[in-house]
C-alpha cells in the first residue's frame, strides 16, 4: 500500500502544474481503479492503524483524480475560443503546427447598437439653439460662387434657405442625412439650414464677399409696385421682347404661381432683348425681386417652354442708350452664346475641369455635322449629365451659367467630338460648408 501512496503523491503533485501532461493523466486515472478494486481485508486481522493507509491511498487517488479533470476541463475551456485566423497560422496540411504561438485570446467584441449611435447623432443636433432672429443681412450684388453644403449631424433631412434682397427666407431644398449638395450662388448672398421636422435654426451662412449697395428704397408706395399672378388660363402671343432700359423708378416685382400643379420659370429680358434665365417658380410659391419700372421680364411654362406673360417696361420706349450707372445688372454682351459642331471637329477630354458658379446666359448649340451628337454636362463633380441629343442640323438652346462646361459627344460611337464653355477660365470661387 505504501508504494501506491507514494505514486499517488507523484501523482498529485503532477496534477497540480498548469497543464499536466495526459500519461500522467492516464496513469492516475488506472491506478485508482486498481486501489478501488483490490480485495477487501478483514477488519479482524486489520486495527485501525493498518487501514490508515489503504485510506490515505484511496483519499488522494480521489483527489489526483477530481483535479486532473478541473485541469482538463480548464485547458478544453480554453481552447474551445476560435481565435482569429490572423493569429493562429495553419499549416499547409490545414492542422495547426505543436511549434505555433497562440494569442491569449482577448474580450469579445460588444456588438454595436445602431440605434444608440443614432442617439448620439440626433443629441449632437437637438443642442444647437441658435436665436431665431429675422436676418440681419440681404443678398446684393457680387462675384459668383459655388457653395458646397454637408449635412453631418442629423438624422433627418435639413431644409436650405436662401435669404433674398429684402431679408426674407426662401425656401431651396432639402438635404438628406449624410449627402452633399451644391448650390450655384454669389459672395453677398446669405443662407440659412433649418431641422426640417423643428423648423429650428441651424446654421447661418453669412456672405463671404463685401457687400454692395443694398436695393433701395425697398419701400415705394403701394401702387408703384407690380403684382403679377400667373394662372392656369394665361397665354400671350409669341413676339419679340420689349428691351429692358436704363432709368424708371425702384420697384418691387411680385409674382405669385397660381397654375395649380405646374412650374413656371422667369426670364429677364435683358438691353439686348435677349431672355435671361432668372429663376424657376413651383406651385403656389411667391417671389419678390427687386427690379426697376423700366426693366422687362417674362414668364414661360417649365415643361413647353409657351409663354404665359410679357411683363414689359412700364414706359414707352425712347429708344436712348441707358447712362452707366443705370443699366441692369443682368444685361451683358456674354448673355447669350452660341456653338457649331462640324464633321471636322475632334477633341481630348479635359482632367479635373468641372462646372463652377457664373452668370447667366442663354446657350445655343448648333450641330453641322452629318450625324446626331448628344450634349452632356460636366457637373460640379466632373460627372457628365445627359442634356439633349441634337439632330443633324438642329439647333439646341437653353438657360445656363457661362461657367458650366459642356462635351459634345457622336450619338453613335460615343466618341469626343467637342469640349467647351462659355467662360472657359471663371473666378471658380468655392465654399464648403458643414451642418452643424
Amino acid at each position: 500500500m505504501s508504494d501506491h501512496t507514494e505514486h499517488l503523491n507523484r501523482l498529485f503533485k503532477s496534477a497540480s502544474t498548469e497543464a499536466p501532461s495526459a500519461a500522467a493523466k492516464a496513469r492516475a486515472i488506472a491506478t485508482m481503479a486498481r486501489v478501488t478494486s483490490a480485495p477487501a481485508v478483514p477488519a479482524t486481522r486489520v486495527g485501525l492503524k493498518g487501514l490508515l493507509g489503504p485510506l490515505s491511498a484511496v483519499l488522494c487517488g480521489i483527489a489526483a483524480v477530481a483535479l486532473v479533470s478541473h485541469r482538463i476541463a480548464r485547458v478544453q475551456g480554453v481552447e474551445s475560443v476560435t481565435p482569429p485566423s490572423d493569429v493562429v497560422a495553419s499549416s499547409p496540411g490545414g492542422a495547426t503546427g505543436h511549434g505555433q504561438s497562440r494569442a491569449a485570446p482577448g474580450p469579445l467584441p460588444l456588438p454595436t447598437d445602431p440605434r444608440a449611435a443614432a442617439a448620439r447623432v440626433v443629441d449632437q443636433c437637438s443642442s444647437i439653439a441658435l436665436p431665431d432672429e429675422p436676418p440681419a443681412v440681404c443678398s446684393t450684388d457680387g462675384a459668383p460662387l459655388l457653395l458646397t453644403i454637408v449635412n453631418t449631424c442629423s438624422t433627418e433631412p435639413v431644409d436650405l434657405y436662401w435669404v433674398t434682397f429684402f431679408c426674407e427666407e426662401r425656401f431651396f431644398k432639402q438635404i438628406a442625412p449624410g449627402e452633399s449638395v451644391f448650390q450655384a450662388t454669389y459672395d453677398t448672398h446669405p443662407w440659412r439650414v433649418r431641422d426640417h421636422e423643428t423648423h429650428r435654426l441651424l446654421k447661418e451662412i453669412a456672405p463671404t464677399g463685401t457687400a454692395g449697395t443694398p436695393f433701395g428704397p425697398v419701400v415705394q408706395a403701394e401702387e408703384l409696385n407690380r403684382h403679377v399672378v400667373v394662372t392656369p388660363l394665361d397665354h400671350a402671343e409669341e413676339t419679340r421682347p420689349r428691351c429692358s432700359e436704363g432709368g424708371g423708378h425702384p420697384e418691387v416685382l411680385e409674382v405669385v404661381n397660381a397654375r395649380g400643379d405646374e412650374a413656371t420659370d422667369l426670364y429677364f429680358v435683358d438691353g439686348e432683348c435677349t431672355e435671361v434665365f432668372f429663376t424657376r417658380l413651383q406651385p403656389g410659391e411667391d417671389l419678390r425681386r427687386p427690379s426697376y419700372s423700366n426693366q422687362a421680364w417674362r414668364l414661360r411654362d417649365h415643361a413647353t417652354q409657351r409663354l404665359l406673360k410679357d411683363l414689359a417696361p412700364a414706359a414707352p420706349s425712347t429708344g436712348a442708350a441707358a447712362p452707366e450707372s443705370k443699366k441692369p445688372v443682368a444685361a451683358s454682351t456674354k448673355s447669350r452664346r452660341e456653338f457649331v459642331v462640324s464633321d471636322r471637329d475632334h477633341d481630348v477630354e479635359s482632367e479635373n475641369r468641372c462646372s463652377e458658379a457664373g452668370e447667366s446666359i442663354e446657350l445655343s448649340l448648333v450641330n453641322d455635322r452629318s450625324d446626331a451628337v448628344e450634349l452632356y454636362w460636366l457637373d460640379y463633380d466632373c460627372e457628365e449629365v445627359s442634356k439633349a441629343k441634337v439632330e443633324p442640323g438642329q439647333r439646341w438652346t437653353h438657360a445656363a451659367s457661362d461657367a458650366y462646361r459642356w462635351r459634345v459627344r457622336d450619338a453613335r460611337t460615343q466618341a469626343l467630338v467637342k469640349e467647351f464653355a462659355a467662360n472657359p477660365d471663371p473666378l471658380g470661387q468655392r465654399l464648403l460648408v458643414t451642418v452643424p
